[in-house]
C-alpha cells in the first residue's frame, strides 16, 4: 500500500476507531487506567488470533505442497518409467 492511500485508509478509519473507544469509555464509566487496561487486553486478543489464523493458514498451505507434490510425481514418475522402459 502506497503512503498516500494509508493515509485515506487513516483519516477515514480514525474517527471510527475513536469514536468506539469513546463509547467503549462511556459506557463503561472508564478513566484513563481502565481504558488503557480494556485497549491492551484487546491488543492481546488480537495478537493471539491472528498467531492463530496464521497458523492455520500455515497449515493449509503445508497440505497443499503435500497435494501437489503427490500429483506431480504421481503425473510425472509413471511417464519416465513408461519412457525409460520404452528405450
Amino acid at each position: 500500500m502506497t503512503t498516500p492511500a494509508a493515509s485515506g485508509v487513516l483519516e477515514t478509519l480514525a474517527p471510527l476507531v475513536m469514536g468506539a473507544v469513546g463509547q467503549t469509555q462511556q459506557q463503561n464509566n472508564l478513566d484513563a487506567c481502565d481504558l488503557s487496561n480494556v485497549l491492551n487486553s484487546e491488543q492481546q486478543q488480537g495478537h493471539e488470533m491472528r498467531r492463530g489464523l496464521w497458523g492455520m493458514l500455515g497449515s493449509i498451505l503445508d497440505q497443499i505442497k503435500m497435494v501437489v507434490r503427490w500429483m506431480i510425481c504421481n503425473a510425472l514418475l509413471p511417464k519416465f518409467s513408461s519412457e525409460a522402459t520404452s528405450r
